[in-house]
């Protein structure tokens, strides 16, 4: 069973498709690798800013 898609799960995906490493695509929006694996593993949520910035939805079925 894979579960649910998450924020964490889509942000992930999304950072894979691009072929980027964290430190790579932390840099990039301008946070620590820390903080993207917090957000990938679905220890931290972000903020609508943060979401938009990172350019997926917080819902990752409408994103």
């Amino acid at each position: 069973m894979f579960g649910p898609l998450t924020f964490g799960k889509a942000l992930k995906a999304h950072r894979e498709g691009e072929a980027l490493s964290q430190s790579a695509f932390a840099k990039a929006l301008g946070i620590s690798p820390q903080s993207l694996c917090d957000l990938e593993k679905g220890r931290r949520t972000p903020s609508v800013k943060r979401a938009a910035k990172i350019g997926l939805s917080k819902n990752p079925l409408f994103g």
